[in-house]
């Protein structure tokens, strides 16, 4: 009960992070990678004080999903933030403020650039 309750509240509280509003994206980041190390630190606890045995254990079986579900957030939040920023750069906001609109923003140019030209 120590292990069970805590990493499900954990996982629950990384749901947070889809209301917040997709232009907050270090909050967002903050949020699910501070939930990851607590996940990764609960694992680390479990281990040490699991008895030695060749078999894994369901409560590491359960950490270990629980920190699966978290990452997977991270990832599923990597390609929203490239569509949202993408989206931004095509109505013509350019103040994104990231390193992915820039490099897009010039290919833009490059490409209005040349069909001007013909």
């Amino acid at each position: 009960m120590q292990t069970y309750l805590p990493t499900s509240l954990f996982v629950a509280a990384s749901w947070i992070s889809f209301l917040i509003p997709p232009d907050v994206v270090p909050g967002r980041m903050t949020l699910l990678v501070t939930l990851l190390l607590v996940e990764v630190s609960i694992f680390l606890r479990v281990s040490d004080t699991e008895p030695a045995s060749s078999r894994v254990s369901a409560l590491s079986v359960w950490v270990i999903s629980c920190i699966t579900i978290v990452c997977n957030y991270i990832v599923m939040l990597l390609p929203a933030n490239f569509c949202t920023y993408r989206y931004k750069l095509i109505l013509g906001d350019g103040s994104c403020g990231s390193i992915w609109c820039g490099s897009l923003q010039d290919e833009d140019h490059k490409v209005q650039g040349s069909q001007h030209k013909h």
